[in-house]
């Protein structure tokens, strides 16, 4: 440096000095540049490292989405696959039924044919070449000239006397010490104390207890019980009354609403009340009887409460059930009860209108009887729909007591007929 000096002089070391610290000066901002380019590189490195650490797991994420789609599409696929083979197995079974089906039916078609023509046979109506009409009501009836055997009794039903350890007491209740207690299906169940079957019951057997003898005083108090709770029954028509009942009742779709009337239930006691009266000359029970008889008078679409209907034919029927519209119950014991209990009164009191309802009654019975039968089975309850009749060796017996009263073969030969249809179990 002391020979530059001294050769270049003070200028020249004073160059040479500013040149050295420049080039010093440069060195070091080029130094803090490079650490500042790093640092910046080393951050951007980071953030992308994060950033592909993130996008990594967005596709692990997605992986195992797409994997559980596939596996849950795979077991939708194979439940809809075993589905359709479920679906096929089904499909050919019912198949080889509709085939099996297909292939019995021609003989199925021939068996109904058979049956069509043993039916129309059966129910042909009979001939009726003594049918003629007579005015009641303003209406025409159908009716034929039947006479009555006065001394046919009809209205027993196998009702000998009262039940053997019975014994009458002469104070307390009568009502719960009756011979036969009202049914529990009516005094508990449907709430009501009273059923005009037990009151025939009732009364038919104390009339055959009196006929062996015995004093009527003893048996005054339940017969005065029954009267007085069966008039409690009654409602009136515009001539007489009808027999209600005081609950509801279905038959098939129809509902019978509290306050329903009842051809059978007035005939059973009519019936009992002339079984009685017949034995005592008791008129209170005729006049009983005669109230229920004028109530045969109210006729369906001429009063709000009623139980005999005539046909567009013109033949007379008693409806067990009254329905509204223009299908009817048609249930034939209830007519062929009501019938005979008009027998009975026409029997005693030789009233011409009972009489004539009598022989229309009968008159619809030959007229229709057949179209209850079902070869091979019990016969139909009803013609309104397909129920059989829960007591189906009653029609039989109903029958013969048909052709006993009247004489006509036909009846005999309807219960020869029925008889053939069921099995029967003879009155007892």
């Amino acid at each position: 440096m002391e020979q530059i000096v001294k050769k270049f002089g003070i200028w020249a070391f004073l160059l040479l000095a500013f040149a050295t610290g420049c080039a010093a000066g440069w060195a070091g901002r080029e130094t803090a540049l490079d650490h500042r380019v790093i640092d910046r590189l080393d951050a951007q490195a980071k953030r992308l490292e994060a950033l592909a650490i993130t996008q990594s797991e967005q596709y692990h994420a997605i992986e195992g989405l797409l994997n559980r789609n596939a596996q849950l599409a795979a077991d939708g696929l194979t439940q809809t696959v075993r589905a359709l083979d479920a679906s096929v197995d089904r499909n050919n079974q019912a198949l080889a039924s509709a085939t099996k089906l297909v292939t019995a039916l021609p003989a199925q078609l021939a068996r109904i044919e058979e049956n069509a023509d043993q039916l129309l046979k059966v129910n042909q109506a009979p001939d009726m070449p003594n049918l003629t009409t007579a005015m009641w009501q303003g209406r025409r009836i159908k009716t034929a000239p039947f006479t009555f055997e006065l001394d046919v009794d009809l209205q027993h039903f196998g009702i000998t006397g009262l039940p053997t350890k019975w014994q009458p007491e002469p104070e307390g209740d009568p009502e719960s010490t009756l011979p036969y207690p009202w049914p529990r299906a009516w005094a508990i169940d449907r709430g009501q104390a009273f059923s005009p079957e037990t009151v025939f019951y009732n009364l038919v057997g104390i009339t055959n207890h009196l006929r062996t003898g015995e004093r009527p005083e003893i048996y005054q108090r339940y017969v005065d019980f029954l009267l007085a709770r069966t008039k409690q029954y009654l409602v009136p028509t515009r001539d007489g009354d009808l027999v209600t009942y005081r609950f509801s009742f279905g038959f098939y779709d129809h509902e019978l609403h509290d306050g329903w009337v009842s051809a059978h239930g007035a005939a059973s006691v009519i019936a009992a009340s002339v079984y009685y009266y017949r034995q005592t000359h008791d008129q209170r029970f005729l006049d009983l009887a005669t109230g229920l008889v004028r109530g045969l008078r109210a006729l369906d679409g001429v009063e709000s409460k009623w139980t005999s209907y005539i046909d567009s034919s013109q033949f007379l029927w008693f409806e067990e059930y009254p329905l509204e519209g223009t299908k009817k119950a048609h249930v034939l014991n209830g007519h062929i009860t009501m019938t005979f209990a008009l027998v009975d009164y026409c029997q005693v009191t030789k009233d011409e209108e009972a009489c004539l309802l009598a022989r229309a009654g009968i008159t619809t019975i030959k007229r229709y009887v057949k179209s209850y039968r079902r070869p091979g089975q019990a016969n139909h309850y009803d013609l309104y729909g397909d129920s059989l009749d829960y007591g189906p060796s009653r029609t039989i017996n109903q029958q013969n007591d048909l052709y006993s009263l009247t004489g006509d073969p036909f009846f005999k030969t309807m219960a020869a007929s029925f008889l053939s249809d069921m099995p029967y179990e003879p009155p007892r």
